[in-house]
């Protein structure tokens, strides 16, 4: 089975921003709940980069694709051998 692993090439980043409320990932197809979800959860080895000012209370968070689409090759791979992840 083809996986989605080389994502170095100049139309996929290294890193994503989450996507806007209601909207879609354009790489993943993931909704931006979604995303937090998956990426909260330190098991599923998605890497997530917190960039903010010192003393802001916002910032930006980024999730490095490779990570996410690997975690979902993964799940994929469970789920067409009956298995759960």
């Amino acid at each position: 089975m083809d996986t989605i692993q080389d994502t170095t090439t100049a139309s996929a980043p290294r890193w994503i921003r989450l996507p806007q409320a209601g909207t879609a990932c354009p790489y993943s197809g993931l909704k931006r709940g979604q995303m937090l979800k998956l990426a909260s959860k330190r098991a599923n080895g998605i890497r997530v980069c917190h960039l903010r000012e010192q003393g802001a209370k916002r910032g930006t968070r980024l999730i490095e694709l490779a990570s996410l689409l690997e975690y979902i090759d993964r799940r994929a791979e469970a789920s067409m051998k009956g298995l759960e992840v």
